[in-house]
């Protein structure tokens, strides 16, 4: 196999920094099924789902992505172009820049309830 798998077995995750890097590394991830990452990935496109706590799930997947090489590449080529697509460094300045002038914008919901 040429490609690495990534887990990120959570029990929560606000933004998982560490799924979107290995997605941009070109790994095959597997995230359990919690806020966070659930809204990341999309399971068999471009990562794998668990619930949350099953072992025997997360194995289960293990076991078929290095059972199965090229399902494990596919995953991590769709990954990538995911990762790379939303989270550069170019469309994260991009919405950070946004999220700057909506707050500091005259009449801003956020500046009034003083955020």
């Amino acid at each position: 196999m040429s490609q690495q798998i990534s887990v990120l077995s959570s029990h929560y995750e606000g933004m998982p920094l560490a799924l979107v890097e290995a997605m941009a590394a070109g790994c095959a991830v597997v995230g359990s099924a919690v806020p966070g990452i659930r809204e990341m990935l999309t399971d068999g496109v471009d990562g794998r789902l668990f619930p949350h706590a099953d072992a025997q799930a997360l194995a289960d997947i293990l076991q078929e992505l290095l059972a199965e090489p090229a399902i494990a590449a596919e995953l991590a080529r769709h990954g990538r172009e995911h990762a790379l697509e939303h989270y550069s460094m170019e469309q994260m300045l991009a919405r950070y820049e946004h999220a700057f002038a909506e707050v500091s914008r005259p009449g801003s919901a956020l500046r009034t309830a003083g955020v």
